[in-house]
C-alpha cells in the first residue's frame, strides 16, 4: 500500500470482481508482477522468499492458483508491473495439465496496454454456479476478511459493481444502556516463542450462528472466521454459540498457521491451552 500510495496518481488498491454465469474476472490497479513474480504465479507450490518479512500480508498468499483451479477449469493471468513497459500474459487449461503434466507454460510478452499497471485474472469453464445468495455470502465474508484494509481506506473491493463492506454486529445492551463489549490485550509464550495479541469480545443482540465466533487476524487480514474454542463456546447449541462474537489480532511476525494458511493451528504444541490459561 505504501508503494501504491506514493505513485503519481496516489490511488488506493482497488479490486474489481465481475462474476457471471460464464466467467469470473478479477482486476486490480496494484503494483503488477515482474518476471520473477509472474513465474512464481504459474509454478505450483512456489513460495515468496520475502513473504515472512515485516509481517507482510503476503505471508499468507492470496490463493491465486488454488482458487482458480477450485473455481474453474481454465484461467488466465494478465499483468503489467508498475514502471515497466511490458505486459505478461499466460493461460492455464487445468484438464490439459492434469492429463499431460507439462513441465513448462507458454507466456506472451507484449507492449500492448503496458501503460495500464495491475493484474487481471479471468477464470472460465466454471465449476460453481452463480446465484444471488452465494454472491451475497462471498461479499460478506470478504468484508470480514479485509475489514482492516477496507476500514482504513487502503483497499476497496466490488463484486458486480457492489462495494464490499463490513457491517458491525448489533450488540446486546445492558440495563444501563452500554453494550456487552470488552477489549483485551496480552501476551503468552509457547515453545519458546512469545505471542502478543489484542482484540474484543461481545454478545449479539439477536442469535445468529452464522456470525458468531472469534475472527483470528494477523497482518490486518482475517485468517480464520468464526473460531469457536470449546473453552468459551462450550458444546452444541449453547447460548455462546449463537451470541458470542469477537476478534483476536495477533501481532508481530510469528504465526501459528496451518499448511494451507487458512486457519490457526494450536493443538500440536499445546498453544491453545497456554493461550486460554492466560
Amino acid at each position: 500500500y505504501e508503494q501504491l500510495h506514493k505513485m503519481p496518481d496516489g490511488q488506493k488498491c482497488e479490486v474489481k470482481i465481475i462474476w457471471t454465469s460464464d466467467y469470473i474476472l478479477i482486476t486490480d490497479n496494484s503494483y503488477g508482477m515482474n518476471d520473477v513474480e509472474f513465474a512464481r504465479a504459474l509454478k505450483l507450490k512456489a513460495f515468496n522468499p520475502d513473504a515472512c518479512k515485516e509481517n507482510r500480508l503476503s505471508v499468507y498468499g492470496m490463493g491465486l492458483k488454488y482458487a482458480a483451479v477450485y473455481l474453474g477449469n481454465h484461467y488466465s493471468i494478465n499483468t503489467t508491473r508498475y514502471g515497466e513497459d511490458v505486459r505478461r500474459i499466460a493461460e492455464i487449461d487445468v484438464p490439459f495439465f492434469a492429463v499431460n503434466n507439462p513441465t513448462s507454460i507458454s507466456a506472451n510478452i507484449t507492449d500492448e496496454l503496458a501503460d495500464e499497471r495491475g493484474t487481471e485474472i479471468k477464470i472460465t469453464k466454471l465449476r460453481i454456479k452463480k446465484n444471488d445468495t452465494k454472491e451475497k455470502e462471498i461479499r460478506e465474508k470478504l468484508g470480514m476478511i479485509y475489514l482492516h484494509y477496507i476500514r482504513t481506506g487502503k483497499l476497496s473491493i466490488t463484486i458486480n459493481k457492489i462495494p464490499v463492506n463490513y457491517s458491525k454486529p448489533e450488540l446486546r445492551k445492558k440495563d444501563d444502556g452500554s453494550k456487552y463489549f470488552e477489549k483485551f490485550d496480552g501476551s503468552f509464550t509457547s515453545d519458546g516463542i512469545t505471542y502478543t495479541y489484542n482484540g474484543w469480545i461481545g454478545i449479539l443482540d439477536k442469535g445468529n450462528q452464522s456470525m458468531t465466533g472469534l475472527n483470528l487476524v494477523q497482518a490486518d487480514r482475517c485468517i480464520q472466521l468464526g473460531w469457536k474454542p470449546q473453552a468459551i463456546f462450550g458444546k452444541g447449541n449453547s447460548f455462546q454459540n449463537s451470541r458470542v462474537v469477537g476478534e483476536i489480532v495477533f501481532n508481530g511476525d510469528h504465526s501459528i498457521l496451518s499448511y494451507d494458511k487458512d486457519q490457526f493451528v494450536w493443538s500440536d504444541i499445546g498453544t491453545e491451552y497456554i493461550f486460554f490459561s492466560k
